[in-house]
């Protein structure tokens, strides 16, 4: 099972002014890899600071949507369902998409974020969207609908009075 790692635990997914981990599904985006790229249904270990001294292991989740994304362009033409928008930069724990393209530049360089259209392969501009649905999360166990099992409702969702 391969990690998928994460620099805060604090994300908080700005369309419901909730924290992103406390959801049953939340999205994050991963540049392309060389060597095995994520494939839906791969089911991923979330960890917090993998390589610090302060690693926690946060649980196990299923990969359940993979969307490519581009910021400008796409390069098989214009399609504003693959352009990320404002809307998904909140929900992986962004003010806006302009904030989110400034962090991947200054965490993976401007030459792999905005891609070119000469470009192809791993480094044409492409981010994975991926949308991840907890199996585990800390001592609770989720059931097929995302929802802890012995209590009847999803991670982060509101009791009945």
């Amino acid at each position: 099972m391969r990690e998928m790692g994460f620099s805060r635990k604090d994300w908080m997914n700005y369309s419901t002014i909730t924290p992103k981990f406390q959801e049953a599904e939340f999205t994050t985006f991963r540049l392309p890899r060389r060597d095995r790229d994520w494939k839906q249904k791969e089911i991923v270990k979330i960890v917090y600071q993998p390589r610090g001294k302060s690693r926690e292991v946060l649980g196990t989740a299923k990969i359940i949507i993979k969307q490519p994304k581009y910021f400008f362009y796409s390069p098989h033409g214009l399609f504003k369902e693959r352009i990320i928008n404002d809307n998904d930069a909140k929900k992986d724990g962004f003010q806006s998409s302009h904030e989110m393209y400034l962090a991947m530049v200054k965490m993976h360089g401007r030459e792999r974020i905005d891609g070119s259209f000469l470009i192809t392969g791993p480094y044409d501009g492409k981010i994975n969207k991926l949308t991840l649905r907890w199996m585990t999360h800390g001592n609770l166990l989720f059931n097929h609908r995302g929802r802890p099992i012995g209590t009847g409702r999803p991670i982060g969702g509101r009791r009945n009075k």
